[in-house]
């Protein structure tokens, strides 16, 4: 997790500092952009070479893809207002892939409604998307407000939503990657392993989706018995759960010989997602406060997981089995959210742990 997730920051800093060294507001090549939107013509012209920037992050759901961006996001400005030039940039910008996967006009939206609560006043919605204007209308105003405000990377998350429209997905994204292209706005495509096979679906998108790499954001895997007495040092999966584990809130502590004992428990109930393994354990926790035993212990956590988060057994079976199809036939983090609400209603004190 931490090799992929230098890299993935990597990309991000390479992407927005390539596409901002050729876009010098007031510049030529800003205003012969400007002079193609206005013709509506977002078309790549023959012989016109266009440097691919763009760039995804792919993996299992409930790995902390979206978490870690946005808290690697907290550090830049969402805004900047260059009073030289008279204008706001808005170094990116975080959208989400409409759920039907097919609506061009809800993408739109999407990127009006983000930069109107980013410039409150600015009132892009009701500029551009009041009436009937056309698909390609819309989308020709919305790579213009991205240009107004040089955006530095358009972030479109719960990219595997396009699946939910077989018929329009390689349109949508062919318009969305080509806008991208023509304006210089990197885009970083997030989305579980069902948005990996969609980007490999045409060699175009494949090939313009890993401009500067893709970084998989994998389940994490502890040590085989043969590697667990080797020199290797610890595994990622080892340095977390062990540091969840001293993050215990009942009385009577976890001693070490039971630690690793409920290391692997935790593993094979969560298969190395971070997101199960946490609820799991804080639940249990809540669990061993509320019944008095104060206490954490593998049968407790068996419980927990049958009983509290039954929904994603078939998940876990899936990853267990290692069959990324039955795997890509839900999303994660929806069953787990989903699994805990009657644990939620039982004692609101889970929602405060885990929020």
């Amino acid at each position: 997790m931490t090799v992929c997730g230098s890299t993935s920051e990597l990309n991000i800093i390479a992407a927005r500092a390539r596409v901002y060294v050729s876009r010098i507001p007031h510049s030529v090549r800003s205003q012969e952009i400007y002079k193609r939107l206005h013709q509506k013509n977002l078309l790549i012209t023959e012989g016109t070479v266009i440097p691919q920037i763009s760039t995804a992050l792919i993996g299992v759901s409930g790995m902390g893809k979206t978490t870690s961006l946005k808290r690697y996001l907290s550090y830049i400005p969402q805004v900047i207002h260059h009073v030289e030039y008279g204008y706001y940039q808005i170094p990116y910008l975080h959208i989400e892939m409409p759920y039907d996967g097919a609506s061009v006009a809800g993408l739109a939206h999407s990127i009006f409604r983000k930069v109107d609560m980013l410039l409150p006043g600015a009132e892009y919605m009701e500029q551009y998307a009041t009436g009937k204007a056309g698909t390609e209308t819309l989308m020709s105003h919305a790579s213009r407000v991205l240009l107004m405000h040089s955006v530095g990377l358009l972030i479109v998350d719960e990219v595997q939503n396009l699946s939910n429209s077989p018929k329009n997905r390689q349109s949508l994204m062919t318009l969305l990657v080509t806008a991208s292209n023509e304006l210089g706005v990197p885009i970083l495509f997030v989305g579980t392993s069902k948005a990996r096979k969609l980007l490999t679906l045409e060699c175009r998108q494949a090939r313009r989706s890993v401009g500067f790499g893709v970084p998989l954001w994998e389940r994490f895997e502890k040590h085989s018995p043969a590697e667990e007495g080797s020199n290797a040092g610890p595994s990622d999966w080892d340095v977390v759960v062990q540091t969840l584990l001293n993050y215990s809130w009942v009385k009577k502590p976890i001693d070490e010989k039971t630690r690793p004992h409920l290391a692997n428990l935790l593993y094979d109930l969560s298969q190395g997602i971070v997101d199960i393994t946490i609820k799991l354990f804080a639940m249990a926790q809540v669990r061993a406060i509320i019944d008095g035993s104060e206490e954490i212990t593998g049968q407790l956590l068996v419980d927990i997981s049958k009983r509290d988060l039954s929904m994603v057994a078939p998940m876990i079976d899936a990853l267990r089995r290692n069959d990324l199809q039955a795997l890509d036939s839900c999303a994660l983090h929806r069953l787990v959210a989903t699994a805990m609400q009657p644990t939620i209603r039982r004692c609101p004190l889970v929602f405060h742990l885990l929020a």
